[in-house]
């Protein structure tokens, strides 16, 4: 809950920019396909779960709609259509083409890795060792802080654990 009022504060404050520096809010000023949809070509183009992925999508849309304006009136005379659509038609092919190729896309997201349930168990038994190994052996601060910290287990699992059966 937030996590959702911090971002719709955050929202709210680049909206407030972006109205001061447009001198104001118009409805006609706000277009979905500009809002909505080529944030999230690029989102999809980078890699959806990787933040390096969504910078190089970045990029790559930035790029190619800067190339596509530079090289407009000189690709006029070739395509049958008005060239004022030619950029949205080649980042939907571009977008077509990655999600063909490469779903994940540009930059896949590497994988994460868990913890091992028996390698947790080994170092659990291995630390109950060492806690032993100390008591027997050591100076008397290490005696007393192995001696403490068994005295909380026990506690925690006379409190923490979930007996059924009743006393006499």
């Amino acid at each position: 809950m937030k996590t959702l009022i911090i971002a719709s504060a955050i929202g709210a404050i680049a909206g407030a920019i972006d109205a001061f520096k447009a001198g104001g809010a118009h409805a006609r000023g706000y277009q979905r396909v500009s809002w909505t949809f080529w944030p999230w070509v690029i989102v999809i183009m980078g890699g959806p779960a990787n933040n390096k992925g969504v910078v190089l999508g970045t990029f790559v849309f930035v790029m190619l709609r800067r190339v596509i304006d530079f090289y407009k009136l000189q690709l006029e005379q070739f395509v049958p259509f008005s060239v004022v659509w030619l950029h949205s038609l080649l980042i939907g092919l571009l977008l077509i083409i990655v999600l063909m190729f490469r779903p994940e896309g540009i930059l896949r997201e590497k994988p994460t890795s868990t913890l091992n349930l028996e390698r947790f168990k080994k170092q659990k038994t291995a630390d109950a060792r060492a806690r032993t190994s100390t008591i027997t052996g050591g100076n008397l601060l290490q005696k007393i802080r192995v001696s403490l910290e068994n005295a909380i287990d026990k506690v925690r699992s006379l409190f923490f654990n979930k007996d059924t059966s009743k006393p006499d």
